[in-house]
Formats: C-alpha cells, sequence, structure tokens
C-alpha cells in the first residue's frame, strides 16, 4: 500500500511540474490575435541624411499614416519608423523598416522588415510586407502598397537635389494597406 501511495505522490508532481512548461510552449506558439483589415490610402514622409545618384549609407526616419480603413483597428493608422540600409540612392532604396504602428484603436505594434522603394524616373508601384514583432498582434502581417513616384511633388523636384547629392526627404504615397493576424 505505502509503494502505491509513494508511486501516486511521485506521479502526481511530475504532472504539476510539467503543467506550467506545457501552457508556456503553447502560448509561445500561437501569435496575438491582432489587428485585421485594409486602408485605402495613406502617405509617408521621410527625413534623411543626404541622397545623391550613387549608393551611400542611408538612416532615415519615416512617419506617416493610412486612412480609408476598415477592420478591428479603427479608420486610421499612423506610424513612426527609423529606416536603413547600407547603399540607397535617388535610384533605389532597398531599406529595413523598423517602427511603432499606432493602430485607430489605441493600440500598438512594432513591426519590422524589409521596405524597398523604387526611385528613378517614372511611377514603380510597390508592396512591402512587415512582420509585427511585439505589441498586438505579434505575429502578424502589414502590407504596405505604395503609388510608385518617390515623390508627388513630381520628378522635376528632385532632379537637382539629387544631382547635387542633396536630398533629404521625400514623401511617398500609398494606395494601400492590407493586416492580417
Amino acid at each position: 500500500m505505502a509503494v502505491r501511495q509513494i508511486i501516486a505522490t511521485a506521479a502526481l508532481a511530475v504532472a504539476t511540474l510539467a503543467t506550467p512548461v506545457a501552457i508556456a510552449q503553447q502560448a509561445d506558439a500561437a501569435p496575438d490575435a491582432g489587428p485585421t483589415g485594409s486602408c485605402t490610402g495613406g502617405t509617408t514622409n521621410t527625413t534623411m541624411n543626404p541622397l545623391g545618384l550613387f549608393p551611400t549609407p542611408l538612416n532615415a526616419r519615416t512617419t506617416g499614416g493610412a486612412n480609408g480603413c476598415t477592420g478591428n483597428f479603427g479608420p486610421s493608422l499612423s506610424f513612426d519608423s527609423r529606416v536603413t540600409t547600407g547603399g540607397a540612392s535617388c535610384w533605389d532604396v532597398p531599406a529595413v523598416f523598423d517602427g511603432i504602428i499606432n493602430w485607430g484603436n489605441g493600440e500598438r505594434s512594432h513591426a519590422v522588415g524589409p521596405f524597398h522603394v523604387v526611385g528613378g524616373i517614372g511611377n514603380h508601384p510597390n508592396s512591402n510586407t512587415l512582420t509585427i514583432v511585439d505589441g498586438w498582434g505579434r505575429g502578424g502581417k502589414v502590407t504596405i502598397r505604395d503609388k510608385g513616384a518617390m515623390d508627388t511633388m513630381g520628378f522635376g523636384v528632385m532632379v537637382g537635389p539629387c544631382m547635387a547629392s542633396a536630398l533629404n526627404s521625400m514623401r511617398l504615397d500609398l494606395v494601400g494597406v492590407d493586416v492580417r493576424s
């Protein structure tokens, strides 16, 4: 009888110790429930170290937002990010986005991912998908679709600064944002 009690007590102790580990593994495996929806437009504004015609390291701050949103995060969103790359020019900006998204419902997310802006002459529509690494919707994806022109003021406004390696700000119009958790 005493042997059975010892075995039962040992089995109960093992089960009690293993339960928190199993719960923790389940919590790490599943992303947080988070934002889902889409937006129909928006704008980004970037200030940066001067760019020119030849690749140079980029250190920039990009702020902006999207509007016309439907989904569980409210009618709009805004973001503030650091954008960096080893070689950007007026012809091409293959960068990395690392920033905070402020959702229209008051929630916040930290998103990271490649952010490529095609420069040069003419419109080159593009999309970039970021991963939510922390905050609301951890594990979710945010896809930002842009109109393609680096600056909606017109290429003529950018020619002089690009030729002089002095382009230190730009605007990019967004045509949509898609969010999925």
